[in-house]
């Protein structure tokens, strides 16, 4: 069961797209592959979309209806961008196995990271405060030897009280136990909103499964990637992009600005296969892009036994 803990952080910034980037060359045959950057073992076109489909059943089955009622509006892939997706997807999914079994051992497990917003538009909460525009997240996950989770906790720490939330996962079930300072004094709420069914978490790197959402939707969305590594705070990586356009300009939420796209790039470390940047982009009209959302992997650690303060969340 895909983990429901977003549905219990109230956004603080914009939700954009699926897995990162604004990419509109095809990648040609002759150009170096994902595969040879991270030296994977060669593996046929067949292959890498029979375990696309195979592994994508289930996700399929979830969904109450195809791409193509679910978004309307999205311009679809041709089947030769498809095909490229799904060889795109295989190699991340490898990619993601080797950060896997270095981080998802059994035992405590610490991810720190870092998201900063850039809003065109103010917003504020419903208490009135402004949405923050940059936070640290912090979790801390104790793992069984399948990398499960056991018990959680997620700190989103925006500096103001009044917008950080801690999210806590114990017993298959998530409770968000600081959503009431987000609303006015006065209004009726629960102190706490918890998960109505229980669930497992395996915990991802980037905060989300953006390999899964990029299978999900491989129809509408076209992924790439840049044969040239980059540096990323002194480590090297490579990039996947992805794009997603609309047959009709669309409206950003009340105001009178339109979009013509989303897309965003990740940044996925050579030596480890973790996703260390994500960047969130706006495709608009006239052509011009702009980045809205950048998230950075600060310090990923496995630990032997948490402060008192965190261990103070779970229940006996």
């Amino acid at each position: 069961m895909k983990s429901k803990s977003a549905y219990l952080i109230l956004a603080v910034g914009l939700l954009v797209i699926l897995v990162g980037g604004i990419r509109y060359q095809q990648v040609s045959a002759q150009r170096i592959t994902l595969r040879e950057i991270l030296k994977l073992e060669p593996i046929s076109t067949a292959d890498s979309i029979g375990v696309i489909q195979q592994e994508t059943t289930e996700e399929s089955e979830e969904s109450d209806s195809p791409p193509s009622e679910q978004f309307p509006n999205s311009v679809f892939v041709s089947s030769e961008q498809k095909t490229k997706n799904d060889e795109v997807i295989a190699a991340l999914k490898e990619i993601r196995d080797k950060a896997d079994q270095t981080h998802l051992s059994p035992g405590w497990l610490r991810i720190t990271s870092q998201t900063e917003s850039f809003f065109a538009l103010s917003a504020t909460l419903p208490n009135g405060a402004p949405v923050p525009t940059k936070s640290i997240n912090d979790i801390w996950a104790l793992l069984d030897d399948k990398g499960y989770a056991l018990m959680a906790v997620m700190i989103d720490d925006t500096g103001d009280p009044r917008t950080s939330q801690t999210v806590v996962f114990q017993d298959g079930i998530w409770t968000n136990i600081s959503i009431s300072a987000l609303f006015p004094p006065g209004m009726e709420v629960v102190e706490e909103m918890t998960s109505q069914e229980k669930e497992t978490y395996r915990p991802t790197y980037d905060g989300s499964d953006g390999i899964a959402s990029a299978e999900l939707y491989k129809d509408i969305i076209s992924l790439s990637l840049d044969e040239t590594e980059v540096d990323v705070n002194g480590e090297s990586a490579i990039v996947v992009s992805s794009t997603q356009l609309f047959k009709e300009p669309m409206s950003l939420a009340k105001s009178s600005t339109t979009l013509a796209g989303a897309g965003g790039k990740t940044y996925y470390s050579v030596d480890t296969g973790l996703v260390i940047r994500m960047e969130d982009y706006h495709v608009y009209p006239t052509g011009e892009i702009k980045i809205i959302r950048q998230w950075t992997l600060l310090n990923i650690e496995k630990v032997d036994t948490p402060p008192d303060s965190i261990l103070a969340y779970f229940s006996k």
